[in-house]
C-alpha cells in the first residue's frame, strides 16, 4: 500500500528554526515539508496554494502573529491541523 506523505506547512519568522525543521523532516520518508512561511500572512497564503494537512504555527511573528493566523485558518481551512511551535522565553 503506499500511502502519501504527510504535508506540512511551517510558519516561524526565526531562520534557524526553518534549518532544524527542514532538516529533520527530511530524514523522515513519510513527511513532506511543503511551504514555509515568516508570518502568518504569508502562511495562510501558502496554506491556499499548497493545502497542507498539518501547520507548524510559531505564535510571536511579525505582520500577523500565529495566533490570528490560526483562527482564519481554522475558519478557512477547517481540514487542516494546526501545532503550535514556539520558543517563547520568558
Amino acid at each position: 500500500m503506499d500511502l502519501q506523505p504527510i504535508r506540512v506547512l511551517l510558519a516561524d519568522d526565526h531562520r534557524h528554526i526553518h534549518e532544524i525543521v527542514a532538516t529533520v523532516l527530511g530524514e523522515v520518508s513519510d513527511i513532506e515539508l511543503v511551504a514555509q512561511a515568516s508570518n502568518g500572512q504569508e502562511a495562510l497564503l501558502l496554506c491556499k496554494e499548497h493545502q497542507p494537512d498539518i501547520a507548524l504555527m510559531d505564535i510571536v511573528m511579525p505582520i500577523m502573529n500565529g495566533l490570528e493566523a490560526t483562527q482564519i485558518l481554522r475558519q478557512e481551512y477547517p481540514k487542516i491541523k494546526v501545532l503550535v511551535l514556539s520558543s517563547f522565553q520568558r
